[in-house]
């Protein structure tokens, strides 16, 4: 659609300087900096369309290199800190372990110091 949209404004401008080079063929004087020249009005119409499409596709085409750049850089920072979350979870998970393992030793420990013997499972029927 973008496409379809963009073609027919191109077609719709390029018509209308068609239009307005025909209605308008007399010679005008055109003063630059350095020469002076006299070229036909729809020449001229159509040199200025021509420079502001160029000067457009350039500024445009700098603009979107800049954005590349920035959205390059902003997916270079999402995956460092996204390796950086798992690298902290995974750390978290390690010390959530540990001492896991810690309190289970330690009441292992104050079980063995205080002489009290282990609680036994009970047996089932099937299993004896």
């Amino acid at each position: 659609m973008h496409r379809l949209f963009s073609f027919l404004l191109v077609l719709l401008f390029l018509t209308a300087g068609f239009v307005l080079g025909i209605s308008n063929p007399q010679s005008v004087p055109f003063h630059m900096i350095v020469i002076d020249v006299q070229w036909p009005l729809s020449v001229l119409l159509a040199a200025m369309f021509a420079l502001g499409a160029l000067l457009s596709a350039v500024y445009m085409g700098l603009k979107l290199t800049r954005m590349h750049w920035q959205n390059q850089r902003l997916k270079h920072q999402i995956n460092q800190q996204a390796r950086e979350q798992l690298h902290w979870q995974r750390q978290q998970q390690s010390d959530r372990h540990n001492q896991t393992r810690e309190t289970i030793h330690q009441a292992l420990e104050q079980t063995k110091s205080t002489n009290v013997p282990a609680a036994r499972l009970p047996v089932s029927q099937n299993d004896a």
